[in-house]
């Protein structure tokens, strides 16, 4: 199955201009049985997660690492990888160590020079972040903000009064630079579709590269993550409402929410030519 998906690039380098960029298509797949088994807020979630370069997926294990609920009713999970989180050491973790070979016989080779450290995150990043999102008494927080402007959440599975959450997966997203040691861009986040219709979550991906730079740092001038959510999240809630709407208008919507939130998101952007997926 092609999936198309809403999503950041960023420099590797530095964190400058986002952009939009083209890739080969991300699968997602899960059983049914799985999926059916799932639903956001369980302790742990196992999600198919695809390879943008060499295809194939691989099956991630997430543990839950945050949990709350804005003040207008909308829950709000945060998910890493198994092992991933206040780990010095994550060689061999699936979904963070840049050093997997996803399938040892194909010709694609993880970038040797990547290193695991890049990848790190701690519980207090997840912790902040998550604040960031759901809000406090004094700030309505993103995720409130957006769904006052957008609308709400949906279920994502009518049969789970559950799955109107907001499920948010941070693991080392498999995209061209995983592979490529010259590449100057990655993929920061997205939202997919797909996450809907065959996981029933309502789910947006961020990368964990350098968060020491990406999480919690207020007086950047350029990307963060929180301004990646509160884009994507955007589009995640103009799925349910107009799924079909041109992609120049739902794109400014979602700069219009950095606005009223106060959140660094992109500056200028420029538009892939081609391509079945579409970043931004």
């Amino acid at each position: 199955m092609t999936t198309l998906r809403e999503g950041f690039l960023s420099r590797r380098s530095l964190r400058r201009l986002a952009v939009l960029g083209t890739a080969l298509a991300l699968m997602f797949t899960i059983g049914a049985a799985t999926a059916a088994a799932q639903s956001p807020g369980d302790p742990t979630i196992t999600v198919g997660v695809g390879d943008d370069v060499a295809g194939g997926e691989t099956q991630v294990t997430f543990d839950l690492h945050f949990s709350g609920t804005t003040a207008n009713g909308t829950p709000v999970y945060i998910y890493a990888p198994q092992d991933a989180v206040d780990n010095a050491d994550l060689t061999g973790v699936v979904g963070a160590d840049p050093q997997i070979d996803r399938d040892p016989a194909d010709e694609f080779t993880p970038c040797a020079t990547r290193s695991a450290d890049d990848f790190q995150i701690s519980s207090d990043q997840i912790t902040g972040l998550g604040n960031e999102l759901v809000g406090s008494d004094a700030d309505p927080g993103i995720v409130q903000v957006d769904t006052e402007h957008y609308g709400p959440i949906g279920l994502a599975d009518p049969a789970d009064p559950d799955s109107d959450a907001l499920v948010v997966l941070a693991y080392n997203i498999v995209d061209g630079a995983y592979y490529d040691c010259d590449a100057d861009q990655y993929t920061v986040g997205y939202f997919a579709p797909q996450f809907i219709d065959e996981d029933g979550m309502n789910v947006i991906v961020i990368d964990t590269e350098n968060w020491d730079e990406l999480v919690g740092n207020p007086d950047t001038t350029d990307l963060t993550i929180e301004g990646v959510i509160a884009h994507e999240l955007q589009h995640l809630l103009h799925n349910y409402s107009d799924p079909g709407e041109l992609s120049w208008v739902a794109d400014a919507l979602g700069r219009r929410i950095g606005e009223l939130r106060g959140v660094v998101l992109v500056l200028p952007v420029r538009l892939g030519a081609g391509g079945r997926q579409r970043r931004r």
